[in-house]
């Protein structure tokens, strides 16, 4: 029975030995598996990043919560920074435009 089947795709793919024909099929086989393996590998790397993403705001989010003193004082150290930049940056346009 496997034997006929075999022959017979032979016949269908074009190739005279059984063989030969299943080792194509399995060769496409294969090649489908490792384009959908691709994909999934691709879809999981993404979902990874994702949850990252996620995770990290949310135990930011967890910190100014159980942490408001420290919160406060890192937003007011980033802020004095930033103006601090302004500053320098205003200063050293203000000096190149003259």
């Amino acid at each position: 029975m496997i034997e006929d089947t075999e022959s017979r795709l032979g016949r269908v793919v074009g190739d005279s030995e059984p063989t030969g024909a299943r080792e194509r099929i399995e060769g496409v086989a294969r090649e489908r598996l490792d384009e959908r393996a691709e994909t999934v590998r691709e879809e999981l790397e993404r979902r990874t990043d994702e949850t990252k993403m996620e995770l990290g705001e949310r135990l930011f989010d967890l910190g100014e919560e159980y942490f408001p003193q420290v919160a406060a004082q890192r937003r007011r150290q980033l802020v004095s920074a930033g103006f601090l930049v302004g500053l320098a940056a205003g200063f050293l346009a203000r000096h190149l435009m003259d």
